[in-house]
């Protein structure tokens, strides 16, 4: 859970360029809270609502597609659907579990009788145990918070959601655990996987964990389901056939690498074929029709997805002249790789180019294009953290500024932790303090959904319970967008194992000053899209400007 606005990826290529001049020494695991079960609320009065002010920093609006609406969420098995939650809460159809989350699960009533006992590794009759597993160098957080301050947020949510949650007479303990094992260069770049095999082994037998709450990167993730550890969170941007291999055991709450394309493709097809390069920094630019170029690492893994936006683009627009340039993730030879990158797009006319990277490689080709004397537009696609301020602060200024622009499933930086967001409300309501400032979201949301997932499983707690739960999860809208897993990549009616939907439209202006207080933020635009509802017109971008 060491993430500050739910970047998986982007944390980890921070610490691993970071790990090549840094060496941390390695620390024991240890508990970050074992909480005990209560029978009433923690800082909410029973049934409450919050009516949350409005803010300056809203969420853009969610779409309103019926599709969207969701239905009604079925309780788990053996669970009643009235009576009195261990929150306190009067239990009907339509109230939720935390009256205060539109993402909360249907409230239940509080259970009693036998759950099993010990249904699954890492499960007893009292505890359900998880593991929050990061690499050595992931305490450098890139300008993000003292670990003990997010670690004080996140435990007072832990808490929280074990006295609230129906946890069918068992509390969450989860266990901090720094690898000492897994590389983070490597992993970031879907290497070092027998050192990642070590921690899921060990973590699996000799911790004796169910799970783990969170993961970064696709070595680890491949070796916790081979050892039957349910990642609750698994980001590193697979696609839906990497996570379905592995089912039950992969779960991720951010868009698949294939759900990104087909997003990006109907976004191109229809915002950006076939109209002039209008906010390139090259003048001569701004009146030819766009010739894309596309950069992404060369990885196998990514490639299908890569396929499905260059395919598309051909067989659905005609355009067959899409330049690529796959490079490698190599820090000691990115500004070689850009260098090249920029004068292969310059020459062969590019006048917008479409970023699959990580943020480093962004900076370096945004500084590798300006040497070249090449202004073109710059498509970012919100992956591996190019959208957040603190990477976009890092990217050439003339190149970038008034020129990127593109799409996205997050919000606004300023959005997460901001005092009207279900995250800072709840918190204010628990400690009667203002929410801390740095820490994202303070792990709110991810911690949100384990516990929805553990609460739907029902008693008998495995992990096919945990996918059949899922399978039978609702619809779910609100500030963060739209969740469901009841939708394929592609966005038909179908199955994934990624839940988020939407996606909004952004862009960078240079003269703004971030939630960070330095030069540079990025702005959006005020609606949410789902799949086939992107409009047919110009990017909603840079309002004013010509």
């Amino acid at each position: 859970m060491h993430r500050v606005r739910g970047r998986g990826f982007f944390l980890v290529a921070a610490v691993a360029w970071a790990a090549m001049v840094v060496g941390l020494p390695s620390v024991q695991p240890k508990t970050l809270l074992a909480a005990t079960p209560t029978t009433g609320a923690s800082g909410l009065a029973a049934g409450g609502t919050s009516a949350g002010a409005s803010s300056s920093v809203t969420a853009p609006a969610v779409p309103t597609a019926a599709a969207a609406n969701g239905r009604a969420s079925a309780p788990p098995p053996n669970a009643a659907a009235f009576g009195v939650a261990r929150s306190g809460v009067e239990c009907r159809p339509g109230v939720r579990q935390i009256p205060d989350s539109t993402y909360a699960p249907q409230c239940v009533a509080k259970f009693s009788g036998d759950n099993g006992g010990a249904t699954a590794n890492g499960v007893s009759a009292t505890t359900i145990k998880l593991a929050d597993r990061y690499l050595a160098a992931s305490v450098i957080s890139g300008g993000g918070p003292p670990p003990a301050k997010q670690l004080s947020v996140i435990n007072t949510f832990l808490k929280y959601f074990n006295d609230t949650f129906e946890l069918y007479g068992r509390h969450v303990e989860v266990e901090e655990y720094q690898s000492p094992h897994g590389d983070a260069l490597a992993e970031a770049t879907n290497k070092g996987r027998d050192a990642a095999c070590e921690d899921a082994i060990a973590l699996a037998q000799e911790h004796h964990d169910f799970g783990v709450v969170y993961s970064q990167a696709l070595p680890f993730e491949d070796c916790a389901a081979q050892n039957h550890l349910v990642v609750f969170d698994a980001e590193g941007r697979a696609t839906e056939s990497f996570l379905a291999a592995r089912d039950p055991y992969l779960w991720t709450f951010e868009q698949e690498c294939d759900r990104v394309a087909y997003s990006m493709l109907e976004y191109a097809g229809k915002r950006l074929l076939n109209r002039p390069a209008t906010w390139a920094g090259e003048a001569d630019y701004r009146t030819r029709r766009r010739k894309f170029g596309v950069m992404i690492p060369d990885t196998p893994e990514l490639q299908p997805c890569l396929a499905i936006v260059t395919r598309g683009l051909a067989q659905q627009y005609g355009v067959t002249d899409v330049q690529e340039f796959d490079y490698q993730a190599d820090p000691s030879s990115l500004s070689d790789q850009t260098a090249r990158a920029a004068i292969k797009f310059k020459a062969a006319g590019v006048t917008t180019i479409v970023m699959g990277t990580d943020p480093y490689t962004f900076q370096f080709m945004t500084q590798s294009a300006h040497n070249q004397n090449w202004f073109p537009e710059w498509i970012n696609i919100g992956v591996s953290g190019d959208d957040t301020d603190d990477a976009g602060q890092t990217y050439d200024q003339t190149e970038v500024d008034g020129h990127m622009f593109g799409r996205t499933e997050y919000l606004p930086d300023a959005f997460y932790g901001s005092p009207n967001s279900e995250a800072a409300r709840l918190y204010r309501k628990l400690t009667g303090k203002p929410f801390p400032s740095g820490v994202g979201d303070g792990g709110y949301r991810l911690l949100l959904e384990v516990f929805t997932m553990l609460q739907q499983a029902g008693p008998n707690l495995t992990p096919a319970a945990i996918g059949a739960a899922n399978r039978a999860a609702p619809i779910k809208r609100g500030e963060y967008g739209v969740y469901s897993f009841q939708f394929n990549p592609d966005g038909s009616p179908g199955f994934s194992h990624g839940s988020m939907l939407d996606a909004n439209e952004l862009w960078w202006d240079g003269s703004r000053t971030g939630v960070n207080g330095k030069r540079g933020t990025f702005l959006y635009n005020s609606q949410r899209y789902l799949p086939g509802q992107w409009p047919s017109t110009p990017p909603d971008v840079y309002p004013g400007r010509p």
